[in-house]
């Protein structure tokens, strides 16, 4: 993982941040104990020596207290724990949780959504018990697209549970993401040229008695979620940072490589007919993308230094990097409409 793959994940996490939810890509379990299953001991052996590395560093540099360090290098390194894991999880959407069985999943949001309900039910103002009105679900839209939940966001985060350290944890977490960033970036503000007056906006919800669903139930917020992911992609990523980087191409194919077996088994346990083409699937490209199998799959002599990711989508389909994510974009939009006509 080079630099600007850590900063550019840094700023995810900070500008995701926002309101009453937060767009969280697909982003990615955080739960710290599963990098030792998806890190071999190279990796993790590093990872330590980078931890060490880092506070030489910043203890060289004499700008923080004892103290004050201390306390911000225990969260460097929770977030370095969290960041190596997204650079393995980003890659395959929610990958490993699209990856599970619609039932599978349907339980682990169902189980997120009663800890939010039942967090909020206990902290209910004296105008919300009167009226028996209040909000248990955050969401984003950006462009008029809803792009996340917080019940997807608690999924992801690498601390589990509703209560009112969760605020403080991501402040602080979001402070020294930005000093990574600043030390990275050289003094350069951005990792990546993002779009500042991006539409986005945050309304609450109480799912089911006050939301946006048609289909108010367990399988209309599974869908509501897989919708919110694909947006994620294909509408936030791709219109908030406004230069073309790989990684868009990255998170919307892994996204879409678990999708296309996911959506036969939600079918087959809901009834539905959603349709996702299947076309690009391809085993060989989605380990490439998720860090393994890139030299057995890809010569030197395939190279193509002028393509965004270097000839591999010219390997995989004999196309460039542009006609297969407009392929890719044009089928999982198809599958985003599908499930809109059927939720809303």
């Amino acid at each position: 993982m080079i630099a600007k793959d850590i900063i550019a994940i840094a700023t995810s996490i900070i500008i995701s941040v926002g309101g009453s939810g937060v767009i969280i890509c697909a982003l990615a379990n955080f739960i710290s104990e599963r990098i030792a299953k998806r890190i071999d001991g190279k990796y993790q052996q590093r990872f330590e020596q980078e931890f060490e590395k880092y506070k030489s560093i910043m203890e060289h540099r004499r700008y923080i207290s004892k103290t004050q360090f201390d306390n911000e290098y225990q969260i460097y390194k929770q977030l370095s724990k969290a960041f190596f894991s997204v650079a393995v999880k980003l890659s395959s959407f929610e990958y490993k949780r699209i990856g599970k069985t619609y039932k599978e999943y349907r339980l682990q949001l169902m189980d997120t959504l009663k800890q939010s309900d039942d967090y909020f039910y206990s902290i209910r103002t004296p105008l919300s018990i009167a009226t028996n009105v209040y909000y248990n679900v955050g969401t984003d839209i950006c462009h008029g697209e809803y792009c996340g939940n917080t019940i997807l966001c608690g999924i992801y985060m690498p601390f589990k549970g509703f209560d009112n350290s969760m605020g403080p944890k991501i402040r602080d977490m979001s402070v020294v993401a930005g000093k990574l960033a600043s030390f990275f970036c050289l003094g350069k503000p951005y990792a990546y040229e993002y779009d500042h007056i991006c539409e986005l906006s945050s309304p609450d919800y109480h799912f089911f008695n006050n939301c946006p669903l048609k289909l108010n139930n367990e399988v209309g917020f599974v869908l509501f979620s897989i919708l919110c992911s694909i947006n994620y992609c294909i509408v936030f990523v791709e219109k908030y940072i406004t230069e073309e980087i790989p990684q868009k191409f990255k998170f919307c194919y892994l996204m879409y490589y678990y999708l296309c077996d996911f959506i036969l088994d939600l079918n087959k346990e809901t009834g539905l007919n959603l349709f996702l083409n299947s076309d690009l699937k391809k085993r060989e490209l989605r380990n490439c993308l998720a860090h393994y199998g890139l030299g057995q799959y890809i010569k030197n002599s395939d190279i193509v230094q002028s393509d965004v990711l270097n000839g591999l989508t010219i390997k995989a389909f004999k196309k460039d990097y542009f006609e297969v994510k407009e392929e890719l974009y044009k089928f999982m939009n198809e599958l985003a409409d599908q499930i809109k006509r059927i939720i809303f």
